[in-house]
């Protein structure tokens, strides 16, 4: 499969179920925070939100990084990111949405304090260079933080049991999760895979921070 057609199929996919995502059970505003509390998120940073569905992670970003700020909402989904234009309003002039794939970001190198992925990590076709390029929009010490607020033998299960383009969606393992990081040029710094949490912190491996 080219990454072209991969790309339309996915996007399809969660074009489709769009109108009725925010209907799913989804983490709680507390369960959220304490993920972004792994990370810190100054006022004034660029936060990039990396697969941001219906926009769940917004509010809580822009509240952190201030008037100030700035958060950048990528999806691959037309439909998705419509819908975050329908729940947030009024529309704040610190937050841009973007469609783009996790391979290619449309930003300059080193625009980013940090890289926010939540949820979304499994649906990257290609991680390595989804990680790449997570890497190279970092500024030097910036953070990327995956996250999921259920534990990857219950996303893998819902996943594998999931009709359509995403059946084969799945969280890496610890140890391949390391392994993935490292070829992207990115260290570990926290990964935590719990039944109830998934978590990884990670920094550019040339930020020299140990």
């Amino acid at each position: 499969m080219s990454c072209e057609r991969g790309f339309s199929e996915k996007e399809r996919y969660f074009d489709d179920l769009a109108p009725t995502w925010d209907h799913r059970p989804t983490a709680d505003a507390d369960t959220i925070d304490r993920i972004l509390s792994f990370v810190d998120i100054r006022p004034g940073a660029a936060v990039l939100d990396l697969g941001t569905g219906t926009g769940l992670l917004i509010p809580h970003l822009l509240g952190l990084v201030g008037d100030k700020g700035h958060v950048y909402a990528v999806d691959i989904s037309a439909g998705m990111l419509n819908r975050v234009r329908q729940r947030i309003d009024p529309f704040p002039p610190n937050l841009s949405l973007v469609r783009a794939s996790a391979e290619n970001l449309p930003f300059p190198d080193a625009s980013m304090n940090n890289v926010i992925c939540f949820a979304a990590f499994p649906h990257f076709d290609d991680k390595v260079a989804a990680l790449k390029e997570m890497r190279r929009v970092l500024k030097p010490d910036g953070v990327v933080l995956i996250a999921h607020a259920r534990g990857r033998h219950a996303i893998n299960r819902m996943h594998r049991t999931a009709s359509g383009p995403i059946a084969h969606d799945l969280v890496p393992a610890p140890r391949a999760m390391r392994a993935l990081l490292r070829e992207a040029g990115l260290m570990t710094e926290n990964l935590i895979d719990r039944p109830d949490l998934y978590l990884v912190v990670a920094r550019s491996a040339a930020s020299g921070r140990t």
